[in-house]
């Protein structure tokens, strides 16, 4: 399933084969992508705005490194263009390492709360699941460890 709107964007396709459709590991869509020359590509545009709420910078610096932490990837390419578009440095503290861990939270709640609603039964719910579950744990560990240094 994949439609063309009139601007030319290709908005959310079913299929991992679909050349403008940029897709997360859990196969989610997240971006759109204009008819480009072969090899080249152009960001248009996000998709799931309900994750980008709250008007802070740093929950956009989470689903693009899904399933992993952007502080530990000083070199990830969308941090490296964050940095070079704004011209601020990325320093993590303590407060910004809370904060992703917070929507780091936020999102994993989102996408384990989904999985019903998605239709995702069977092997690909319990995959999901199974990926989730330690990663949602091993956020709530970090904000009890910060927590703990806080005390």
């Amino acid at each position: 399933m994949s439609e063309t709107s009139s601007a030319g964007t290709r908005p959310f396709s079913t299929s991992s084969s679909d050349p403008h459709c940029c897709t997360s590991t859990c196969g989610t869509a997240t971006c759109w992508r204009r008819s480009t020359p072969p090899g080249a590509t152009r960001l248009t545009g996000l998709v799931d705005g309900e994750r980008h709420l709250y008007g802070d910078v740093l929950l956009d610096l989470v689903s693009p490194c899904l399933l992993r932490r952007i502080e530990d990837e000083p070199e990830h390419p969308f941090l490296r263009g964050y940095v070079a578009e704004t011209g601020v440095p990325f320093v993590v503290d303590e407060t910004v390492r809370r904060r992703l861990t917070l929507y780091r939270l936020h999102l994993y709640l989102i996408m384990l709360i989904e999985i019903p609603s998605r239709g995702m039964a069977g092997p690909y719910g319990d995959a999901r699941r199974a990926r989730l579950g330690p990663l949602f744990e091993s956020e709530v560990a970090a904000l009890d460890r910060a927590s703990v240094v806080d005390a």
